[in-house]
């Protein structure tokens, strides 16, 4: 069963036993244009639709720079201490409640520290960060 979509099939079998014998003689003895590509409902109406894959160079690693390399740790410390804060946020303890202050206090300084975003790191900013990563609190 052919697709409704590609040109020159009748949508309706029944077109085809109405048509006159010379029609369809003529219809299947000569040969068909490809019809045009158009948007369809299947995925890849035809075989050169398919995008090439395998061997396309892979792009060269590339050394990390230094503000990559902090923002990297800075990155992985603060996902540490959110878990560590969501671990404490269930705890109804009030050592737990201490300890979630100060987390959230930590926080909050590296926000301070990176309110203008990575894109305005100074060397400044950069020691303060680095600071904040060699406290183990």
């Amino acid at each position: 069963m052919q697709h409704g979509c590609q040109a020159g099939w009748p949508r309706n079998p029944m077109a085809v036993a109405a048509a006159p014998p010379g029609v369809i003689a003529h219809r299947a003895i000569s040969p068909r244009p490809r019809p045009a590509i158009r948007e369809c409902s299947r995925r890849k109406p035809y075989k050169h639709d398919v995008a090439a894959v395998g061997i396309a160079r892979a792009p060269l690693p590339v050394m990390l720079g230094k503000s990559d390399e902090l923002r990297d740790r800075i990155e992985a410390r603060k996902h540490e201490l959110l878990a560590r804060y969501n671990q404490l946020k269930a705890d109804t303890r009030h050592e737990a409640d201490e300890a979630r202050t100060r987390l959230k206090a930590r926080l909050d300084e590296l926000e301070l520290h990176l309110k203008s975003g990575w894109a305005k790191v100074n060397s400044d900013v950069r020691s303060k960060l680095n600071a904040w990563l060699e406290r183990r609190d």
